[in-house]
This record gives structure tokens, C-alpha cells and sequence, in this order.
């Protein structure tokens, strides 16, 4: 019983370790921007459509024996979509790493006393140092990091002392009605964890009980989201894009767990996401080993230099855009492949329309910005 309780609370926990990432800092500014009450409707409705979105990925990667996205989308929708998937999947990661290098430079200035170059060169480097000694992904890393976090969070919520303050904020601004579909979903995007959870539950490590899993994964993500949010409106006099300049009404202890809390989420998530991109390049590329691992951890930092140093602007682009194609295959290439029909078609449907009109809208927004 012992035995069966502890691989499903590790499922679970791989979901949840691969989802809560450095994305949870943009939203406290998303929730004021487009109003409180359409996040927590963005955050539920996310929450809901990505359940029913992950189950059926689940269960066409099982059918195939795929061993991932790109994979399964080649078989079923052919070469040109997995080449619109590769492109928009290595694309939107290696945004990710330069949003990271951005919200882990404003991290360490706020416990080390540098210029913030400095302290965005030097918060590169620790997290290159560990693909440079070619450390793997750890598993259990990044489900105790997650673990972490949660628990900081929880004590974060309980200790801001104007938690009420989230509910000052607008109750919905109809100007920005539409903004908060980037960062939620990329906040909320966890297609990646479907892999490892299908790989651990075939080795007999993990319960293999998708819905349930999915379910309960993703619904703790959102509540842990929401609470996070409101203990940042708590903690503030102003509400900053990375949730960190306007937070004074705290002790600094609660200041140090924040960043803490940043930086664990930021250093949990980069190494897999480098590996992915080394992956990906030196598979369907043929980049060499070396090119394959120099593109990951040079092009990010370059982009930085070139003025791409806007954190929540990367993450709205990343989510609203690239993140928002990838469900589109997602969705497309697993109704096809599990041969969807009634109520499960129509429903897989309407989850690919959501995307398919969330990335217009995103670059149509900042087209005309």
C-alpha cells in the first residue's frame, strides 16, 4: 500500500516539477493587467482544456510508441507540421532561457550588491556550469525543487500581510481582456512532462493512472499559482513584471524565500530545457555534439545583448505564440492518431481553435504595439 501510495504522489509530482517554473512570476502583473476575475477564468479555463488536451497525448503516444511530440505529429500529420513543430518547440525554448536569464539577473541584484550585466553574466554561467561537466536531468531534483517551492509558497501567502489587496486590483480591464493568454499558458504548458511520466510509468515507478494524475497534478499547479499571486499583492505597494521590485511589506527573510524561490524554479527547469534543445538539434539537424550543446548556451545570452531583455514581453510571446502552435500539433496530431469521434472530436476541436486564435491574437498584438 506504502509502495502504491509513493508512486502516485511521485506521478503526480513529476507533473507538477515539470509545470510550476519560472512562468509564476509573471502572473501577479497578468492578473492586474487584464483584471483578477478573467485570470482566475483564464487560469481555470487553461487548467481544464490542458487536463482533457494532456489525456489525449497521453493515450496517442501510447497507442503509437511514440517517444515524443515531433514523432507523433510526423507520423500523423506528416513532415511539414513536424517541421513547423520543430521550429516553434526550439524557437520558444531558447526564448524561455533568455526569459530565465532575465529574471535570474534581477534575482541575484537583489542579494548581491553588482550591476545588473554583472549579474545577468554571472547568473548564466552557474547555470551553464552544469551542462559544461555534462550533468543529467535528475528526476528527483526537480520534483524535491518543486516540493520546495510549494511549501515556500504556502508560507509566503500565509505571511503577506494585505493578501485582501488582490481583490483591489481591477475586477476585468477590457482593453487587455486578452492578454493574459500568453503567460497563462505558459505558465500552465506541461505537454513536456508527458513523456518522462509515460516512460516512468512503464518501468513500474509511477502509478499509470493518467486522468486521475493529470487531473489532480494540474489543478494543485493552478491553486498553487493563484495563492502565490495573491501573497504578491500582498507583499507589495506596486506589482512589477517579475513580482519582485515592488515587494517592501515583507520581512527580509520573506524577500530571501522569494528569491530563493526564484531562482530554484529557474535552476530546476534550464538544464532540461537545454538538454531538450541539444536533443532535438543533434537529431533531426545532425548538428555535431559540441554545436548541438554551443546553441543552447550561447545563442540565449545573445539574445539578451541584442535588447531582448523584457521578461514578461518574452514570456506573453513564448506562451501566446510558440507554445500556442505546439498544443495546435498537439491536439491535431493525437485526435488523429486515437481516431477521435462524437462528443471527444468536437471537444478536441474546440481546444485547437482556443489555440489557433490565442497565437493570432498574440501576433496581431505585437504586431501593432
Amino acid at each position: 500500500m506504502l509502495k502504491a501510495i509513493r508512486k502516485y504522489f511521485s506521478s503526480v509530482g513529476i507533473l507538477v516539477a515539470s509545470t510550476i517554473g519560472a512562468g509564476i512570476f509573471a502572473l501577479p502583473k497578468t492578473f492586474e493587467t487584464g483584471g483578477w476575475l478573467p485570470g482566475i477564468i483564464y487560469l481555470l479555463g487553461f487548467s481544464g482544456v490542458l487536463i482533457y488536451v494532456h489525456y489525449i497525448y497521453w493515450l496517442a503516444l501510447e497507442k503509437k510508441g511514440m517517444p515524443s511530440l515531433l514523432g507523433l505529429v510526423d507520423s500523423e500529420l506528416g513532415g511539414w507540421a513536424k517541421k513547423i513543430g520543430f521550429v516553434s518547440i526550439i524557437l520558444g525554448l531558447l526564448l524561455t532561457l533568455s526569459a530565465y536569464i532575465v529574471l535570474g539577473g534581477n534575482f541575484l541584484q537583489k542579494i548581491l550588491p553588482i550591476p545588473s550585466y554583472l549579474a545577468v553574466l554571472f547568473f548564466w554561467i552557474l547555470c551553464s556550469l552544469p551542462i559544461l561537466f555534462n550533468f543529467s536531468r535528475f528526476v528527483f531534483l526537480e520534483v524535491a525543487g518543486a516540493v520546495a517551492m510549494v511549501i515556500s509558497i504556502i508560507y509566503l501567502f500565509l505571511v503577506a500581510p494585505e493578501v485582501g489587496n488582490f481583490f483591489s486590483a481591477p475586477l476585468i480591464n477590457l482593453k487587455e481582456i486578452l492578454f493574459p493568454f500568453g503567460p497563462f499558458l505558459f505558465a500552465l504548458a506541461g505537454w513536456t512532462a508527458i513523456e518522462p511520466l509515460l516512460r516512468e510509468a512503464g518501468r513500474g515507478r509511477i502509478q499509470k493512472h493518467p486522468i486521475k494524475i493529470l487531473s489532480y497534478g494540474t489543478l494543485i499547479v493552478a491553486f498553487v499559482y493563484l495563492i502565490f499571486s495573491m501573497a504578491i499583492f500582498g507583499s507589495s505597494t506596486f506589482v512589477s513584471g517579475d513580482s519582485l521590485a515592488g515587494i517592501d511589506l515583507i520581512s527580509g527573510f520573506g524577500l530571501g524565500l522569494i528569491v530563493f524561490l526564484g531562482l530554484m524554479a529557474i535552476w530546476t527547469s534550464y538544464l532540461p530545457i537545454v538538454l531538450e534543445i541539444k536533443k532535438a538539434i543533434h537529431r533531426d539537424l545532425k548538428f555535431s555534439e559540441t554545436a548541438s550543446f554551443a546553441v543552447p548556451i550561447f545563442l540565449p545570452i545573445l539574445l539578451f545583448w541584442a535588447g531582448l531583455n523584457n521578461f514578461l514581453l518574452i514570456i506573453s510571446l513564448v506562451g501566446g505564440v510558440f507554445l500556442a502552435i505546439q498544443y495546435v500539433l498537439v491536439v491535431f496530431a493525437s485526435e488523429k492518431a486515437l481516431n477521435l469521434q462524437g462528443w471527444k472530436s468536437v471537444l478536441a476541436g474546440i481546444c485547437g481553435l482556443v489555440f489557433i486564435l490565442g497565437a493570432i491574437y498574440e501576433i496581431v498584438y505585437f504586431l501593432i504595439r
